[in-house]
C-alpha cells in the first residue's frame, strides 16, 4: 500500500485532498493518507476553504512549517516512510533535500499548459499575451521550476472577455478534473510521461505583475482592456490609473464575485451522479 503526504492550499487542493478522504473511506487499504502540509496562513480565514480545517476535521497529521526545507522538518516528516507526495498550490519551491525524499517523486498541478507559463501568474500572463487557450497540468518536481515530465495536461478556451478570475475558476474546474482522472493511473504507476520541450519554455516571476498594476495611458485600448481584464481577481486588487496621487481602478465586470459553486459541483457530480466513473469537466459550467 502506496503512503502519501498531500502537500498544498486554497480551493483546488481542498477538493482534491477532499476526493483523496472519501476515496480512502470508500476503498480502504488501496493507499495511505499519511500527512498534510499547508501554508500556516491556511489556519486563518481566507477567501478559500482550508485544507488545514479539512485535515484537523478527518484528524489527518497536518503540519505548517515556517520553513519547508528545513532539515529538521525534512526528517520529520521522513518519518512517515511515504513514497510520494502531491502539490496543489505551496508557495515555497523545495529544495533538492525535500523532493528526494519520495522514491516515486512528487507530482504538482500547475496552473498553466506547460512548458508554457512556467512560474508565477501564468493566468493573468496568458490574457495578457491574448492566448486563445489556456489549460493545467500535471507534471513531476524537479529541481527547476515548473520544468519536470508532464503526466497530463488539459486545455480550454480563453474568452476575447474572460478576465483572471474567469480564467481562474476554469483552471480550478480542469485541475480537479485532471486530479481525479489520472489518480488512478498514478497509484498504479501506469502513466506515460512527456518531457518538456526547452524551447517553448516560457517562465514568469512573481514581481513581474504583483509589483507593478498601473495602466499607462498611452497605451493602446486593446493593451489596456486586456491588463485590465487580466488582472481582476476579486477580493485582490485590480488594475489602476493614478491621478493626482489617487489610484482609479479599472475592471470589466465588476459585480462578479468569487464563489466555489463550480468545484462543489463537479465534486457532488463525481459522487452522486458518475458512480465514480471519469469526469468530463466541459460538462461542468462555471
Amino acid at each position: 500500500m502506496k503512503k502519501i503526504i498531500f502537500i498544498g492550499n486554497k480551493n483546488t487542493a481542498y477538493y482534491c485532498l477532499k476526493y483523496l478522504i472519501e476515496r480512502s473511506k470508500e476503498k480502504q487499504n488501496e493507499f495511505s493518507l499519511e500527512s498534510v502540509i499547508t501554508p500556516l496562513s491556511d489556519i486563518k480565514p481566507q477567501w478559500y476553504k482550508s485544507v488545514y480545517h479539512l485535515s484537523k476535521k478527518y484528524k489527518i497529521p497536518v503540519h505548517t512549517p515556517k520553513n519547508i526545507n528545513d532539515p529538521k522538518f525534512i526528517k520529520k516528516i521522513q518519518s512517515y516512510h511515504a513514497s510520494m507526495a502531491f502539490c496543489i498550490f505551496y508557495p515555497t519551491i523545495f529544495k533538492k533535500p525535500f523532493i528526494d525524499m519520495f522514491p516515486e517523486r512528487i507530482i504538482n498541478l500547475h496552473f498553466a499548459p506547460l512548458p508554457a507559463y512556467r512560474g508565477c501568474n501564468p493566468i493573468p500572463h496568458a490574457i495578457i499575451d491574448e492566448q486563445k487557450k489556456h489549460g493545467v497540468t500535471l507534471h513531476y518536481i524537479d529541481s527547476k521550476i515548473d520544468a519536470g515530465p508532464i503526466i497530463s495536461q488539459e486545455l480550454f478556451p480563453i474568452k476575447k472577455d474572460d478576465t483572471g478570475l474567469d480564467v481562474y475558476k476554469k483552471c480550478e474546474v480542469a485541475g480537479l478534473d485532471l486530479f481525479i482522472k489520472n489518480f488512478d493511473k498514478i497509484l498504479k504507476s501506469e502513466i506515460k510521461i512527456t518531457i518538456q520541450d526547452e524551447t517553448k519554455a516560457v517562465h514568469h516571476y512573481r514581481k513581474e505583475l504583483l509589483t507593478n498594476k498601473e495602466i499607462q495611458l498611452t497605451w493602446s485600448k486593446k493593451k489596456i482592456y486586456n491588463f485590465a481584464r487580466a488582472l481582476e481577481f476579486p477580493p485582490f486588487e485590480p488594475a489602476y490609473i493614478e491621478y493626482n496621487g489617487k489610484k482609479i481602478f479599472l475592471t470589466t465586470k465588476p459585480d462578479k464575485k468569487y464563489t466555489v459553486s463550480h468545484l462543489e459541483q463537479l465534486f457532488n457530480q463525481y459522487y452522486k451522479n458518475n458512480g465514480g466513473k471519469e469526469l468530463h469537466h466541459a460538462n461542468t459550467t462555471c
